[in-house]
């Protein structure tokens, strides 16, 4: 099961992001994040799970520290948005 996390910052969130969760390595549940290159604003974080329960426990874990780390500090409204994927062989 995969989480898709997509994250569209202005510049000052951008930085914000970088330096608490990139630099800190906050966001590891099971997570890689990607910069986009032709959108050093956008990032995508891909979290792969087991089960259906700790993909719902990381996408609230990931929400939290987005509200928390980013939103708390930032006035100015970004884009967030998750979607669940699940592969079927």
């Amino acid at each position: 099961m995969y989480l898709l996390t997509y994250l569209k910052f202005n510049v000052d969130q951008s930085a914000l992001f970088q330096s608490k969760f990139i630099d800190t390595d906050k966001i590891n549940y099971n997570s890689a994040i990607y910069q986009l290159r032709e959108d050093l604003q956008s990032y995508l974080i891909i979290s792969t799970f087991d089960n259906q329960t700790h993909m719902e426990d990381g996408r609230k874990y990931i929400q939290n520290k987005i509200d928390n780390g980013i939103r708390s500090d930032s006035k100015v409204p970004f884009g967030f948005f998750t979607k669940e994927y699940q592969v079927i062989s």
